[in-house]
């Protein structure tokens, strides 16, 4: 197969198929298949796909922004002239984040809001003849608070290096994914190269089994005649026709062989120049 092979690619430029009036050449037939064959167009996309994969993790030094709002209400069980009878509280809450790659650090920026309504039932003292009513205060209470906070790292991910590995390390798998797409593409074209390397061995076997079997007729011819002019045997009559049977048969053979294989590359290459 090696030898064939070489051969094969030694004489490219010269090895060919005749279909009717058309040639096709073993560089003709590679060039039609990776046009037409949806596997080359896959192992293309395969690297793009991978360096899609590795532009996610550029997601992690996004800025990131969270939101956390609430309402609560509550029936306060009453302990004291003091405590609120109800209590209605609102607000919310926002942060923005950061991991800075260059550094390793993290920043941060949190904001946060509340609003509290409370009922407190106003502190009456039974004084006769007028009770004293001593308002319990304000109801409403607002509060609001701000952080800036930056983290950075003194030993691992110092200089943001793990923060980056990931993305890195994608590099790599590009680099990988770009190199198998290649082999697998090489070998894909060997394996098209060694079977039309069989389909021109069939078709120079079927010439050959036709001369074949022209001599074969030709000597038939002639050992008729020598029979008729008694110069060889009646068995010798019934060799030569023997071996005509057998040239047709094998050109039978041959050629079916031929044909399936020239169909096998006709749907490789999805061309329908090759029938």
């Amino acid at each position: 197969m090696k030898v064939r092979v070489f051969y094969g690619f030694v004489l490219l430029p010269f090895l060919f198929i005749h279909s009717g009036a058309q040639a096709i050449t073993l560089e003709g037939f590679l060039r039609s298949v990776k046009e037409s064959h949806p596997f080359f167009a896959k192992e293309a996309l395969s690297s793009q796909i991978q360096a899609r994969e590795q532009e996610r993790s550029l997601g992690s030094q996004d800025w990131v922004i969270s939101s956390a709002p609430f309402y609560a209400y509550q029936e306060v069980v009453v302990t004291s002239p003091f405590s609120p009878e109800k209590i209605h509280a609102a607000g919310g809450g926002m942060a923005l984040q950061k991991t800075l790659w260059k550094t390793g650090g993290r920043f941060s920026l949190f904001w946060s809001t509340d609003f509290s309504d409370q009922e407190i039932p106003d502190i009456v003292i039974p004084i006769t003849p007028v009770p004293v009513i001593l308002p319990a205060g304000p109801s409403e209470f607002y509060q609001n608070k701000a952080y800036l906070t930056y983290s950075q790292p003194l030993l691992q991910n110092l200089g943001g290096k793990l923060d980056r590995l990931e993305y890195e390390l994608g590099h790599y798998a590009v680099d990988m994914t770009e190199i198998q797409a290649l082999e697998n593409q090489e070998g894909f074209v060997f394996d098209l190269s060694i079977r039309f390397l069989d389909w021109v061995l069939l078709a120079e076997q079927k010439e050959i089994a036709n001369e074949r079997l022209h001599l074969a007729e030709v000597e038939l011819q002639r050992t008729k005649k020598k029979r008729a002019a008694n110069l060889v045997r009646k068995v010798d009559v019934l060799r030569a026709e023997d071996a005509v049977r057998i040239g047709k048969q094998n050109i039978v053979m041959i050629e079916s062989q031929w044909k399936a294989k020239q169909a096998e590359l006709a749907v490789l290459a999805q061309s329908q120049k090759l029938y």
